[in-house]
Parts: C-alpha cells; sequence; structure tokens
C-alpha cells in the first residue's frame, strides 16, 4: 500500500497548494476591494460636492433672475418718476420721489452685483 499512500500524499500536497493559492487570490482581490472602495469614496464625495455647488448655482442664478426683474422694475418707475415731474415741468432735482426711486434702482443694482460674484466664484471651482 506504499504506493496508494504515496498517491494520497501528492494529492494532498496538491490540494494545499491550491488553497494557499486560492487564500493569496482572496487577499489580493479583497486588497482591490478595499482600494477600489477608497477610489469610490472619494469619487462619491466628489460627486456630491459638485452637486451641492451645481445646486447652489441653480439658486443664485433663479435668485439673480429675481433681483434683475426686481431692477427693471424699480428702473421703470424711476423712469415714469422722472418723466412725470418733467411733464409737470417741475425741478427734477428737489422732487424727494426721484431721489428715493434712485436709491431703489442703486440698491436692486448691487444686489445682483453680489448674486453674480457668487456665480462667479461658485463656476470658477468648476
Amino acid at each position: 500500500m506504499g504506493y496508494w499512500k504515496e498517491v494520497r500524499d501528492v494529492l494532498g500536497k496538491g490540494v494545499h497548494l491550491a488553497a494557499e493559492g486560492v487564500k493569496e487570490g482572496t487577499d489580493q482581490a479583497i486588497g482591490g476591494i478595499k482600494e477600489g472602495a477608497e477610489g469610490v469614496k472619494e469619487g462619491a464625495e466628489n460627486i456630491v460636492e459638485k452637486t451641492k455647488d451645481s445646486i447652489t448655482l441653480a439658486q443664485l442664478k433663479k435668485d439673480l433672475k429675481s433681483q434683475q426683474e426686481g431692477y427693471d422694475e424699480a428702473v421703470a418707475a424711476f423712469g415714469d418718476a422722472v418723466y412725470d415731474i418733467y411733464m409737470k415741468k417741475m425741478d427734477i432735482y428737489k422732487d424727494g420721489i426721484i431721489e428715493t426711486e434712485a436709491l431703489l434702482v442703486s440698491d436692486k443694482e448691487k444686489d445682483c452685483r453680489k448674486i453674480e460674484k457668487e456665480i462667479k466664484k461658485i463656476e470658477k471651482k468648476k
């Protein structure tokens, strides 16, 4: 029975080597998965950050459009006030309505410029 014992030993060594190979392959695969998971995490963080920026940018553009509409209305009101005073042959510079309307236009313009700066800041990040 020495022959069969030798066969069993050879087969046992082969199985042992195969098991070691599987273990090494598994360890390498797990290492690769961990590295891949870290890469996915970093990628997900980048996507989340870009998504936040995109949402903020969209909100700012919406706010800018709203402010621009308010600016347009303020300019129209200013023009109407100047026209009414001019038609009545009054002194434009002495009327308090003109000063009030001019300040409103100036404030709306400042608000628009502030939002535009924020938009440019976010767009530079991309």
